[in-house]
């Protein structure tokens, strides 16, 4: 659908007239931005409409292809024989590919003959094509086009027009677009996709079920006998969104059906409403199924499963896979809810164990209300997988922010550095025996991969390494493997070369309280407060970083007094940027910190120049910081300049911007500011401006690239 906005200048200048006088200009690139700048400057207006469309037949390319790409908040319905025209005479393809949208655009249906035929045929006798040799890869993208153009137009005549163009006299693939414009014609297109689907194999079968996938599903319904029939799970997968809980199909579908990722999907979309199916689907062969059903089981069980199901889900706790122990993990206090805390503790500690149940475990427990809860999150903070800590955490920041003294104390212990042992600080691994890279290959493990010979009449043969060592003629082939296959003789234990996850840092200490800090958020007890201060002093740079990020997050009351302003002015001369770019962020807030945050205005990292910027009032100051080599910095600056409410000072930085061909930050201010705006305009008025300094001003009042 076109957009076509009305030109709202309420007060200002009309820009089309000056804009217009430009276009008649000799110079490609002004007109190019005449065309670009009536697109943002005069959305809708009759007269750059009439304007871009004769524009279509300008004599560079490049003003072509943006009048036809601005035609696009212009254009109208009677406008699309003009389009049509050029999508047949030019023979640009950039061209070519925005008329074929735009004429989608306008519907317009006297175009629908002419991309049919293009589905099929270059139509070289009526239609010009830059590559006059007539290979297939410039015709490819217009082809492309006006198949996706026919799926969004629709109408069922034209599927065949589509499926005739696969097959193409290049031998070029067209399966994804033919497929997705069948997917966007109804039940017409989606009986050619089914029929497609059921009759090939491989590739084409594989793209014609995820065409179907992506169509509406109401257009499905009328062949879903044939989805629910085929023997394909992906097929029979289509057809879910179609059945009603309530119908038997429903329970076949989530209990009986040969697919076992496919009876877990049914039940997990029909137990909601089915909850009746969860209790068999325990029963399922597949972990996949059993996981979904514990989900949806209702509580409280009855009292004949009670034992059964306890039974069973403890022992998914110590050996189910990832699924069925981390469903296990999660539903163990809503089936039980005085079950042990035991297995969750003994499942979060095994290592060896999926991730994901461990940390569905972790949540678990944090639910729990007992005298005990707090103590047994706290002991999982000298876990050794980082993953554990963090959710350990930030469960402990949820019930400190809920007034538990208990979490709160645990968590400053952790932010500096105390909470756990000097033992349990650092987890020390044992090591592991590697392969000396420096080593004779005779010393290294023997290669199990395959080995190839050359035979006497020129055939590459797999072969044994003792084949290869007593052949007469040993080829080039031959020689190389032998000289990286090793010995026999050394061979090392695989056990030696099994990889352990990386679970985190091994400091784990010096991890918590980063994690720590970076989790306090908006915890304001002073406990808190001076754990963070305390780190701020920290030498090391990434403490002292998660610090003050922390500190960023507190109270402004809080910082404005005694220790905590100290260390912010102290930290504005930091070594580490992030450090410096935190602390004038917060300096910048402070009135009495303000003027050390301006006098960084030339700091070699950005963030601290944009705060530096934010804080000055130096008109000088800012007016050099305009040839900054950031665009943020200077855009700030410009508007800083204008809050200061004069004229001048504008205009003065307007001609700075301009003489600097900064573009960007021109236009940038000019949408947001039309007094930025009005100025660009009157420059065009100016009859002794150059033509670098109109393009540049054509670029300020062009849209956002």
């Amino acid at each position: 659908m076109l957009t076509r906005n009305p030109s709202s200048l309420n007060n200002h200048a009309d820009p089309v007239p000056t804009l217009l006088r430009h276009l008649e200009t000799g110079n490609d690139v002004i007109r190019i931005g005449v065309v670009q700048a009536l697109t943002a400057q005069a959305p809708g207006d009759d007269r750059a409409r009439r304007v871009l469309l004769d524009a279509l037949r300008d004599e560079d390319l490049d003003v072509r292809t943006d009048a036809m790409n601005a035609l696009a908040v212009f254009a109208l319905p009677e406008d699309a024989d003009v389009i049509r025209e050029s999508l047949v005479g030019d023979p640009v393809r950039e061209v070519k590919q925005l008329a074929i949208q735009l004429l989608v655009d306008l519907k317009d249906e006297g175009s629908v003959s002419l991309f049919r035929a293009l589905a099929k045929d270059r139509c070289e006798d009526q239609v010009a094509w830059e590559d006059e040799a007539g290979l297939w890869d410039e015709w490819l993208e217009i082809q492309v086009a006006v198949i996706r153009a026919l799926g969004q137009l629709g109408g069922a005549e034209l599927a065949r027009d589509l499926l005739a163009a696969r097959d193409d006299e290049f031998g070029q693939n067209l399966d994804l677009p033919v497929f997705s414009a069948l997917a966007q014609m109804g039940s017409e297109g989606l009986t050619w996709l089914l029929s497609v689907a059921q009759t090939e194999t491989g590739l084409p079968r594989k793209r014609a079920l995820e065409a179907m996938a992506m169509a509406d599903p109401e257009a499905l319904r009328d062949h879903m006998e044939y989805l629910l029939a085929d023997k394909a799970a992906q097929v029979r997968r289509l057809a879910l969104p179609l059945v009603n809980a309530k119908d038997d199909l429903a329970r076949q579908l989530c209990l009986a059906d040969p697919d076992a990722g496919l009876r877990a999907e049914a039940l997990a979309g029909f137990a909601p409403d089915r909850p009746d199916l969860a209790v068999p689907a325990l029963s399922d062969s597949a972990a996949v199924v059993q996981a979904v059903a514990l989900d949806h089981l209702e509580v409280p069980v009855a009292e004949n499963l009670q034992e059964a199901l306890a039974g069973n889900m403890q022992a998914w706790l110590a050996t189910g896979d990832g699924n069925l122990s981390t469903a296990a993990a999660r539903n163990w206090f809503r089936v039980f809810p005085a079950a042990p805390h035991a297995p969750l503790l003994d499942l979060i500690r095994d290592e060896m164990r999926p991730l994901e149940a461990r940390i569905a475990a972790i949540d678990a427990l944090a639910g729990a209300q007992d005298d005990a809860a707090t103590e047994r999150l706290v002991s999982l903070l000298g876990n050794s997988a980082q993953q554990v800590r963090l959710v350990a955490l930030t469960h402990l920041v949820t019930r400190s922010s809920q007034g538990d003294e208990k979490a709160t104390e645990a968590l400053t212990l952790a932010a500096e550095g105390v909470l756990l042992s000097p033992d349990a600080s650092v987890i020390e691994r044992a090591k592991e025996q590697g392969v000396d890279a420096a080593a004779d290959r005779d010393d290294l493990e023997e290669d199990e991969g395959p080995r190839l010979r050359v035979t006497e009449d020129g055939d590459v043969v797999d072969a044994t390494k003792d084949q290869i060592q007593t052949s007469e003629n040993v080829s080039t082939l031959q020689a190389i493997q032998l000289a990286r296959v090793p010995s026999e003789t050394t061979k090392k234990a695989r056990a030696k070369r099994k990889r352990r996850a990386v679970e985190g840092p091994d400091e784990i200490a010096q991890d918590l309280a980063r994690v720590a800090l970076g989790l306090f958020g908006k915890l304001t007890s002073d406990q808190v407060f001076e754990a963070i201060l305390g780190q701020a002093s920290n030498t090391d740079d990434v403490m002292r970083v998660a610090a003050y990020r922390a500190l960023s997050q507190q109270p402004a009351e809080k910082l404005r007094v005694g220790q905590a302003r100290e260390l912010i002015a102290r930290a504005l001369m930091d070594r580490n940027d992030s450090v410096r770019a935190i602390a004038a962020g917060l300096a910048s807030q402070d009135p009495a910190l303000r003027d050390g945050v301006a006098a960084l205005i030339n700091d070699p990292d950005v963030l601290v120049r944009v705060a530096a910027v934010g804080a000055s009032d130096d008109p000088d100051a800012l007016l050099g910081v305009l040839s900054d080599s950031a665009g943020q910095i200077r855009e700030m600056a410009f508007e800083r300049l204008r809050d200061l409410m004069s004229a001048d000072l504008t205009a003065t930085a307007f001609d700075h911007l301009l003489a600097a061909g900064r573009i960007d930050t021109l236009r940038s201010s000019a949408q947001k500011d039309l007094v930025v705006r009005d100025l660009a305009l009157s420059k065009l008025d100016e009859a002794d401006l150059s033509k670098l300094d109109l393009h540049v001003v054509l670029g300020a009042l062009s849209p956002q690239i």
